[in-house]
């Protein structure tokens, strides 16, 4: 079971909901760190993680929350998780058009 840095990359986060990357499609784990050291005071983003529900055809919601204003620790690491579909989603909620970087890691 090797880790390895599935992708990488930058998004401007704006009031449009955007995928930080294409949905992933193959059965592994994965994880996440995103970094939001460009936010500023009354910045706020959400990230939406979307798996696929194991149960149904369909993918759902696993986890939702919002980072805000300016971060004294800016990497936020989501943990490992076993799915066949994977995909984080981020949207400004406040403030101006931001900047984050993340990295994608995937282990079989």
């Amino acid at each position: 079971m090797g880790l390895e840095e599935g992708a990488k990359g930058a998004l401007t986060v704006t009031a449009i909901i955007t995928n930080l990357f294409p949905s992933q499609t193959t059965l592994k784990h994965y994880s996440t760190e995103i970094n939001f050291q460009n936010l500023a005071l009354g910045d706020s983003i959400e990230i939406t993680i979307i798996i696929h529900d194991p149960q149904t055809p369909t993918e759902r919601i696993y986890d939702k929350f919002t980072v805000k204003d300016v971060q004294t620790k800016p990497a936020v690491f989501i943990p490992f998780i076993p799915t066949d579909s994977y995909r984080i989603q981020a949207q400004k909620l406040t403030g101006v058009d931001r900047s984050i970087t993340w990295v994608r890691y995937e282990s079989n």
